[in-house]
Order: C-alpha cells, then sequence, then structure tokens
C-alpha cells in the first residue's frame, strides 16, 4: 500500500505525486488522504501499456514488486494474464550475472537470446557470462548496439561455443 497525503492550497484538488520505489504515482486527491494498492496500481499500468514493446528485463523488475507484495507466480500469471513459464523465465533474468542484466537493462541482448546461450551451455554459467560479453565486445568493435547472434559464428573461433545454439 502507498499513503498519499495531499498538501492543502487553497482548498482546491491537487495533483499529488507519490513514489513508491522508481514508479511515480499521478493522483487527484480530493479528502486529505489516499491509500493505494499497489497491485491496483499495476493493473493499470500494465493496461495502459499494453501493447508496448517491453524486454523480459523489464517485466521481471515488475514481477519481482508484484512478488514483493506477496503474489506468487501463479497468482502473477493469472494477474497479468499470462502463462506461468513466461514469468519464471522473466524472473530468471534477475539472478543472472550483473553484467548480463544490464545488457539486458539497456536492451543491448534479447532475454530469448540470453536464454539461448545459458541453455547451450547447461549448467555453466561462467561460459555463458563469458560467450555474452565476448558478443558485446565484438558488437562494440563494430559499432553496434545490439548484440546478435548471428555474430557468434564470426567471434566462434575464440570462444568454445555449443554447436546447438545456432539452432534457435
Amino acid at each position: 500500500m502507498i499513503l498519499c497525503e495531499k498538501l492543502p492550497k487553497n482548498g482546491q484538488n491537487r495533483l499529488t505525486k507519490a513514489y513508491y520505489q522508481d514508479i511515480i504515482i499521478s493522483v487527484a486527491l480530493r479528502g486529505s488522504t489516499m491509500i493505494i494498492d499497489i497491485k491496483e496500481l499495476f493493473r493499470i499500468q500494465i493496461q495502459a501499456n499494453e501493447g508496448k514493446n517491453f524486454n523480459e528485463y523489464e517485466y521481471a523488475l515488475a514481477y519481482q514488486r508484484l512478488q514483493n507484495e506477496g503474489m506468487s507466480m501463479q497468482e502473477i500469471s493469472e494477474f497479468i494474464g499470462k502463462k506461468p513459464w513466461h514469468v519464471n523465465v522473466c524472473l530468471a533474468h534477475l539472478k543472472r550475472d550483473s553484467r548480463v542484466q544490464e545488457l539486458l537493462r539497456t536492451d543491448r541482448i534479447t532475454g530469448v537470446d540470453v536464454r539461448h546461450i545459458y541453455q547451450a551451455h547447461k549448467k555453466d554459467e561462467a561460459a555463458a557470462v563469458n560467450v555474452i560479453l565476448k558478443l558485446a565486445e565484438y558488437a562494440d568493435e563494430q559499432g553496434e548496439h545490439k548484440l546478435a547472434l548471428k555474430n557468434l559464428k564470426t567471434i566462434n573461433k575464440d570462444i568454445k561455443l555449443s554447436d546447438n545454439v545456432f539452432d534457435k
């Protein structure tokens, strides 16, 4: 719950902003206080942002907030209208190496590509991180913002990479 307090100004309604983590909530208040349910806020935000392209990392941050509000993965999936596996794969990005998270956060690599690389390296996270960082280094050298799996074949000579990553 978020508690918003109105600062009276000549008895008029006033637009007030309440801050909750990095979310700004704008509400018109009539009384002296208003309580906003964060779950309801997310429902409104999801509906308002429908059709916009969010990456899996951005979804993960939103799902994490809902978990922090006490919702289970099943409840989140029902709440947002997505399958539980979607919630699970997005939340998995928050457990990844911080350098990989930064690449996801800045939209330099897609969540799908990260999953493919991790799957190709099974349980060897260090190898998966190495591949992703080499891919980022190559993209930087080429002056590209976005990392592309197709470039892995070009840089494969420098890194160990399972062939099955190219089958995705």
